[in-house]
């Protein structure tokens, strides 16, 4: 078993996703079913025979914060004076689809919102979600850990890469990479408003979508892949986790026959990485620049850094108390604070008795605040994250 991957038995999976960002709430719950595959190739008949293995069902407690963090990298390296009110709107349209309101504290679409939104909207919240609950099973399955510099979509692949991972077909969602110089996964994220599948069962375009991304990892040097499937509709979000086995190609720990040489070794992998994190520091810039500062004599600040960006409702549909605020950094937070505010984020206890969720990135900041008042105050966000407590 690879180093820093959890044990895939039916209790491996620890039963939390860790927050890195925001929610409207401390805690909800989905119903997560992990299913472990094995693949056989067959070179000779250029088919593969797959076992799906189901390895566990039980609720898990999930935030929003990797979906909006996900979601995020999908940004294009666009010059555009928009760029900051169009992500901002992009958050805002995912929230304002989702409720926790149950009694049972489930994660679950707001369904007569739902019900009267156009396909094509209801698919980009879909595959919101979907990008979302893939990065979060990751975090927590493969102890991968998040950071912007170890996640890249391959919807914004540099212009020098598309000959070697393709611009058509089937191809995975996401990349991460461990940072240990060695280990990056490809992962494929779908997602559906109808309700899942139920019991062990799995669906027909579930083990289509398999192969499809097997046969991608064998083009291109049994590249380490896994795929979830986020099903929003009945009366709770459903994720199904599909993770392969070590002795099966595609996964972490499975030994090329041909050797190092074959497909695409570990330097284009990372080359790669080094690409995608060029593009996300060109594209913080750019955030920064559109970003609308602060309406006051002095700017708001963090950790000694002006922070631009300005508050808006979370929904987008009815009044609504929880506001949001995206903010942008003119320089990057050092990785040392990333990691304790995030450490501290992780504390449900603390983030219920503030009354705000956040999320820093090194040049990002996302916070939700439930507030009667359109302009939460700055001073309780920046004594929540610098110093992890509230300020009166």
């Amino acid at each position: 078993m690879p180093a820093g991957r959890s044990c895939a038995t039916g209790s491996g999976f620890r039963q939390s996703f860790r927050a890195s960002a925001i929610t409207v709430q401390s805690v909800a719950l989905v119903q997560l079913r992990h299913f472990i595959v094995d693949a056989d190739f067959d070179p000779g008949i250029n088919e593969f025979a797959l076992h799906f293995t189901f390895e566990s069902r039980h609720s898990v407690e999930v935030d929003l914060a990797a979906l909006l963090e996900a979601n995020t990298m999908a940004e294009r390296d666009a010059d555009r004076e928009l760029r900051y009110r169009v992500l901002q709107h992009e958050l805002r349209m995912v929230l304002s689809y989702l409720s926790d309101g149950g009694s049972d504290g489930r994660l679950q679409l707001d369904v007569e919102n739902f019900a009267a939104t156009a396909g094509h909207i209801k698919r980009f919240v879909s595959e919101s979600v979907g990008l979302g609950m893939l990065t979060a099973a990751v975090q927590e399955f493969f102890a991968w850990e998040f950071g912007p510099d170890a996640i890249a979509n391959f919807d914004v692949l540099p212009g020098e890469l598309k000959d070697t991972f393709g611009t058509g077909g089937v191809r995975p969602d996401l990349l991460f990479d461990f940072k240990d110089g060695a280990r990056v996964l490809a992962g494929e994220a779908r997602g559906r408003s109808a309700a899942g599948p139920q019991g062990t069962d799995t669906r027909a375009e579930q083990r289509k979508r398999m192969k499809d991304m097997l046969r991608w990892s064998i083009d291109h040097g049994d590249y380490p892949v896994t795929m979830t499937w986020a099903y929003l509709g009945g009366n709770y979000v459903q994720v199904d986790l599909f993770t392969m086995s070590n002795r099966s190609i595609g996964s972490l720990g499975y030994v090329l026959p041909d050797g190092p040489d074959a497909g695409i070794d570990a330097g284009v992998r990372q080359q790669y990485t080094a690409d995608a994190i060029g593009r996300g520091e060109r594209r913080a810039v750019r955030l920064f620049e559109t970003a609308p500062p602060a309406p006051f004599r002095e700017p708001r600040r963090l950790f000694g850094r002006e922070v631009k960006g300005d508050w808006v409702t979370a929904d987008l549909v009815r009044p609504s108390n929880v506001r949001l605020f995206l903010g942008a950094m003119d320089t990057p937070v050092p990785a040392s604070e990333v990691r304790a505010t995030r450490a501290r984020g992780r504390q449900a206890g603390q983030r219920r008795a503030a009354g705000y969720e956040t999320a820093l990135n090194d040049r990002l900041l996302i916070v939700v605040a439930r507030s009667e008042n359109p302009e939460p105050e700055w001073s309780r966000v920046e004594a929540l994250i610098e110093r992890g407590e509230s300020s009166d």
